[in-house]
């Protein structure tokens, strides 16, 4: 049985024939209890059959809207469109008629039942401002689509943000989701004060998402395809397990800002965390861990990229600027076992000013590290590490000035094993001097090796 939904037309009442076409409810609340009675009545499971709540085009706000609006399993809550459909959470507790009556906390905005299509749901703080740490759309069913919505805050009602544009009083977690396949496509989420996009061992596919001010966080991933999103201005970019990120843009290299802290973790052995292909990431930082292949992307962090254990990097373009410190550190991480294996990449000096002088050891190796030699294939290209600019701290040698050597400093791990064979170099110097020419050794590892170098185009 279909439902419908008009905020400007429709009756809260029992009239009989209430919720036809031609008699709507006036609240999404009104109708999914109406939807949950439906669903009992049917005798079936839950979720067995599928009905709809038709939210005709309007304002869906209190004291007609009560919060949270639970649809149950078996319903779609379908809007006319993000553009025409507005629910505004003010984010009061409600008591549900019993028994036994039932108090939810006024942090809830919306319990999805299976899909939801077509509308946005603005955070519109309380004069009190009881909404503070609110969840928008908990998605609690296998199979769920999130489609054309908005999660959003009303940042004319609340307070001004702080220095970087964040909202205090906003959605903590805008969409969420745990242990379900979930689909959320043509979908946005806009000023979070945390997690914009919450999803915790889920498996499914986030496309075609915008993120602004709002942060995406994929933890323990159980097949999860991270496509085509757009996440600037948050705090944190976050993925875990079995995870795929493509063609994504995250961050914003003309304003800091407005980048993120990206984290990509594989702590499932068997299957990686992957990153690529054809990410352009402006973050603050990089930081990945553990079975992870970062390949095929353009990489432009603002600060630091560090890697621990087993984690690939493969025929990327690394090439930040700005303030950036470090191109790539690698570091010893004891929960993390294993050696990283870098190859195929293309590494540029930053273009813009020195920060706190560390230009001067663009790549830093604190660790086992594979560029080539072992299981790496070598070929990146670090000429462009070492070209003169005057606007680095430098290094004298002879009559040039150089940007960079490459630190070396297992001091965690004295057995390091560093190879840097068959890589491309710049050929200023004869190549059978890089090991002292290019290399700054602070703490002697077992090995570090520089075989058959080749001049770089």
């Amino acid at each position: 049985m279909d439902i419908y939904v008009n905020p400007r037309t429709g009756i809260d009442d029992n009239a009989l024939g209430r919720g036809r076409p031609a008699a709507p409810y006036r609240s999404l609340a009104r109708a999914a209890e109406r939807a949950a009675a439906v669903e009992l009545a049917s005798g079936l499971p839950p979720g067995s059959f599928i009905g709809t709540i038709f939210a005709r085009s309007g304002t869906y706000a209190p004291p007609d809207e009560r919060f949270p609006i639970m649809v149950p399993p078996s319903y779609d809550l379908v809007g006319t469109g993000s553009a025409n459909v507005t629910i505004r959470f003010t984010g009061e507790t409600r008591t549900a008629a019993g028994p036994p009556a039932v108090t939810y906390w006024g942090g809830e905005a919306i319990y999805a039942g299976r899909n939801v299509r077509g509308l946005t749901l603005i955070a519109n703080p309380a004069p009190m401002y009881s909404c503070r740490g609110m969840r928008g759309i908990f998605v609690q069913n296998d199979g769920s689509v999130i489609e054309d919505v908005i999660v959003d805050l009303n940042t004319a009602a609340a307070p001004p943000p702080d220095s970087r544009g964040n909202y205090d009083i906003a959605f903590q977690q805008q969409i969420v989701g745990e242990g379900i396949e979930i689909v959320v496509l043509d979908c946005a989420c806009r000023n979070a004060s945390r997690t914009g996009l919450g999803l915790h061992q889920c498996s499914g596919m986030i496309t075609r998402t915008d993120l602004f001010a709002a942060a995406l966080s994929c933890s323990d991933s159980a097949g999860l395809t991270v496509d085509t999103v757009n996440a600037r201005g948050a705090q944190r970019f976050d993925v875990n397990g079995n995870v795929r990120v493509q063609d994504c843009t995250i961050g914003d290299r003309a304003d800091a800002h407005r980048s993120p802290i990206l984290t990509i973790k594989g702590d499932n052995p068997t299957a990686p965390a992957v990153f690529g292909p054809n990410n352009i990431a402006d973050p603050l930082y990089i930081f990945a861990y553990g079975n992870v292949v970062i390949e095929n992307n353009t990489l432009s962090h603002h600060y630091q990229f560090d890697i621990s254990g087993p984690v690939r990097v493969i025929d990327n373009s690394i090439e930040p600027e700005g303030l950036v410190r470090y191109l790539l550190t690698v570091q010893f991480d004891e929960n993390y076992p294993g050696v990283p294996v870098i190859q195929n990449n293309r590494f540029v000096a930053p273009s813009g000013p020195s920060f706190g002088g560390h230009h001067v050891n663009p790549i830093i190796v604190r660790a086992s590290a594979d560029f080539g030699g072992g299981a790496s294939l070598g070929n990146n290209n670090l000429g462009a590490l070492f070209v003169r600019n005057t606007g680095f701290s430098t290094s004298a040698d002879g009559d040039l000035v150089r940007a960079g050597t490459i630190l070396v400093d297992p001091t965690d791990e004295p057995e390091a094993i560093i190879r840097f064979d068959n890589n491309l170099w710049d050929d200023t110097f004869s190549l059978d001097s890089l090991a002292t020419r290019r290399f700054h050794v602070s703490t002697t590892p077992a090995v570090l090796s520089v075989g058959s170098p080749r001049p770089a185009p």
